[in-house]
């Protein structure tokens, strides 16, 4: 993914938690299991896998939440706002 605009930058709904990526992703993906359905409410989520030292996390700390998906799966680990809070506009 070579001609992907830098430096994207990103946060959570709330804006506890900002993003900042300088390095190009080296693949994005789909998921489609129950865990991505529920975060994402729709069919699946989308992804990128970026270099670690092209990604900078900013605010607060996200808490880590173990979640199985399946049955046969190892828990995955996902990052949650710590006081998840609704953006007023």
């Amino acid at each position: 993914m070579t001609d992907f605009p830098l430096p994207l930058e990103g946060g959570c709904f709330c804006g506890q938690i900002r993003y900042r990526v300088t390095a190009a992703p080296r693949f994005a993906m789909a998921c489609h299991c129950t865990d991505c359905q529920q975060m994402s409410a729709s069919a699946f989520s989308l992804g990128l896998v970026v270099p670690r030292e092209g990604f900078a996390l900013a605010g607060a700390e996200p808490r880590g939440i173990a979640k199985v998906a399946a049955m046969s799966a190892p828990p995955a680990r996902h990052g949650r706002t710590p006081k998840p809070a609704v953006r007023r506009r």
